[in-house]
């Protein structure tokens, strides 16, 4: 009895933080995709940087080219893992502010 108890209720728990990104957020997630802005300790301030968005998956492109992978760390703060670099999105959507001091608005 108690192998089988184990088994219906102590493996799907398992199993769930085993499974990579669950996104079990209550939020959506926002729509980051697209063009930004980026201002203060860039390499080239005001240049355009550049978000594609799959889901919890991202992509971010700086201002000189240069690309890290990223997801969500949940729907208020994004990692990109490339740059180990954390970023908190402001409530209104509209920046993301960089863990390095860079911000990135929107266009």
């Amino acid at each position: 009895m108690s192998k089988l108890l184990f088994h219906i209720f102590w493996l799907p728990l398992v199993a769930l933080m085993l499974i990579p990104d669950c996104t079990l957020w209550a939020q959506p997630l926002p729509n980051l995709q697209g063009k930004w802005i980026c201002f203060g300790p860039c390499q080239k301030p005001g240049q355009p940087v550049f978000i594609d968005q799959a889901g919890n998956e991202l992509h971010f492109y700086n201002e000189v080219g240069d690309v890290s992978v990223g997801k969500f760390q949940d729907p208020n703060k994004v990692v990109a893992s490339g740059w180990n670099l954390t970023g908190t999105i402001k409530p209104d959507g509209q920046s993301i502010n960089w863990a390095n001091g860079t911000i990135w608005s929107r266009q």
